[in-house]
């Protein structure tokens, strides 16, 4: 994110952990399934490891359906799951998907 940040693109980091790790001003301490932006806040979304943990993998829908609250129209959603088959409808009919194999590696708000 500094890289991005040094090239004047602004991104914010979110981490349900302990952020005393983290540099401050740079990540805020939220749960994905409320993320605490308003609608059509980003451009680009990438989420890096979200669904392997325990706590998020039952509920790749709704995150989705988050994901997709806070992006802008034609906004980008890169990321990875192994759930792709658990999509619900709703999630499908937002995004169009990109794939590989049976993983989610992009998805383009409609």
């Amino acid at each position: 994110m500094k890289k991005l940040k040094e090239q004047g693109i602004k991104c914010v980091g979110i981490d349900y952990h302990n952020l005393k790790q983290k540099s401050p001003g740079n990540f805020v301490q939220a749960d994905a399934h409320a993320l605490p932006f308003a609608d059509a806040s980003f451009k680009f979304v990438v989420s890096q490891g979200m669904f392997d943990e325990n706590f998020y993998k039952n509920d790749v829908n709704t995150i989705l359906l988050e994901v997709c609250r806070v992006l802008e129209p034609g906004g980008i959603f890169s990321g990875h799951t192994i759930y792709i088959s658990d999509l619900s409808d709703e999630v499908k009919e937002r995004f169009t998907l990109g794939s590989s194999g049976v993983t989610v590696t992009y998805m383009i708000k409609k």
